[in-house]
């Protein structure tokens, strides 16, 4: 074995090895998705605590906005990079941060305040809650094969 050719160990072919360096393009898709989205609905939570006088109820739900939108920045780049763990978390982040966007954007509208950032938050989070479990599979199989490569 000369000093450039990949490694050889227990379990180990050529697929496994391009698995665990090259990530397929819905796992790139749903990382890239869920940060934005996160980015968007962290931006309208906080929009809700700069320009509007909240009752308790409004506050807790600018906090949730902000809390998972700053949670799913954190897990697009890790799902991207194919940790399975943050994939299995950004799906469950990314599906209450659609609800909960989803749901302030209604309750928003009916009470007659229209925001372009919240439209943002509320199209996108379920775009990234539609992505999030599709990259499971693909990230999973990242994780198995980098798993056993530093085995």
């Amino acid at each position: 074995m000369d000093e450039f050719s990949a490694p050889e160990g227990p379990g180990l072919d050529a697929a496994d090895l391009d698995a665990a360096g090259r990530a397929p393009l819905v796992l790139k898709v749903a990382g890239v998705v869920c940060s934005v989205a996160g980015a968007f609905v962290a931006t309208a939570g906080t929009q809700l605590f700069t320009f509007f006088t909240l009752t308790s109820m409004q506050t807790v739900t600018a906090a949730g906005l902000v809390l998972l939108g700053v949670v799913a920045v954190v897990l697009g780049p890790l799902t991207l990079k194919g940790r399975a763990t943050a994939a299995i978390a950004a799906t469950g982040v990314c599906g209450l941060m659609a609800l909960l966007s989803v749901s302030w954007l209604v309750y928003a509208v009916v009470s007659g305040v229209l925001s372009p950032m919240l439209f943002l938050a509320a199209g996108s989070a379920p775009l990234a809650a539609v992505l999030a479990p599709l990259a499971i599979g693909p990230a999973s199989r990242m994780t198995a094969a980098r798993n056993a490569l530093y085995a």
